[in-house]
């Protein structure tokens, strides 16, 4: 059967036919465009988390401990 056939079969259907019709194709569509993926492992979700901002430094140890220290003072005060 060609494109154009298909075009006036689907033309003499009934609305509730056509409906039917279309909501299949939707799904043989989708089925066949979006795979499944594979879930992430928590390792991959968090991946990039830390990486530094282009163009500032990587703070030091000494740097991460200052920021600790001021948390706890700020959360215990």
């Amino acid at each position: 059967m060609i494109y154009q056939e298909i075009v006036t079969e689907i033309e003499n259907l009934s609305l509730d036919e056509q409906l039917s019709l279309m909501e299949t194709l939707a799904r043989f569509i989708s089925r066949r465009t979006f795979k499944r993926k594979v879930p992430e492992t928590s390792l991959e979700r968090v991946r990039g988390m830390l990486k530094p901002v282009p163009g500032e430094p990587i703070p030091t140890d000494t740097d991460l401990a200052d920021d600790y220290i001021d948390y706890l003072m700020r959360k215990y005060a």
